[in-house]
């Protein structure tokens, strides 16, 4: 932690970009219906594929459980 420390002080550059919330910030927040049809890629930048629970077009539900790490 004591390095952590001694890296941030020593660092003097980067960035401060604006976050632009003022457009969103008091809006609450929505819940929206599940879409008819979504496709999900099982191949990420990092790491392994994910092995698929389910067959390619089946139906599932809202939470269940599609493929595995």
């Amino acid at each position: 932690m004591d390095k952590i420390l001694r890296l941030k002080k020593a660092f003097s550059g980067g960035l401060s970009i604006k976050e632009y919330k003022e457009q969103t910030e008091k809006v609450p927040i929505e819940v929206i219906p599940s879409p008819k049809k979504a496709y999900v890629p099982m191949i990420q930048h990092l790491g392994g594929p994910a092995q698929p629970v389910v067959e390619s077009g089946e139906k599932v539900k809202t939470g269940q459980e599609i493929a595995r790490g």
